[in-house]
């Protein structure tokens, strides 16, 4: 019986310890899905590592066009894949097939 006092003794803190560990990891883990959500708020569409063209979406023909001139081909692809999908507006979509076919020639 003294044995298993001393050993309780030893035990006792290390549970503990282990206790508030898998509090803080389960803690962590329910927090995650709001985590991901203020990530994802915070991570801009028109963020010009990913958007070739700040505003794209709330620009029109007339202010895109001069500004695809100045894309590489895989960014133009990729303008054209999103406008197809998009709003598919012909005068965009026309320039980009012009400069990706002068550029292939």
């Amino acid at each position: 019986m003294k044995n298993l006092k001393a050993l309780l003794k030893v035990l006792e803190p290390a549970m503990a310890s282990a206790g508030r560990t898998a509090g803080r990891i389960a803690g962590t883990v329910l927090q995650a899905p709001r985590l991901v959500a203020r990530s994802s708020e915070t991570t801009s569409v028109d963020d010009p590592a990913i958007d070739p063209i700040p505003d794209y979406d709330r620009l029109t023909v007339p202010q895109i066009r001069p500004k695809l001139a100045d894309l590489a081909a895989a960014d133009l692809r990729r303008l054209q894949a999103r406008e197809r999908s998009g709003k598919s507006r012909k005068g965009v979509l026309t320039q980009i097939e012009q400069l990706l076919g002068s550029r292939s020639e």
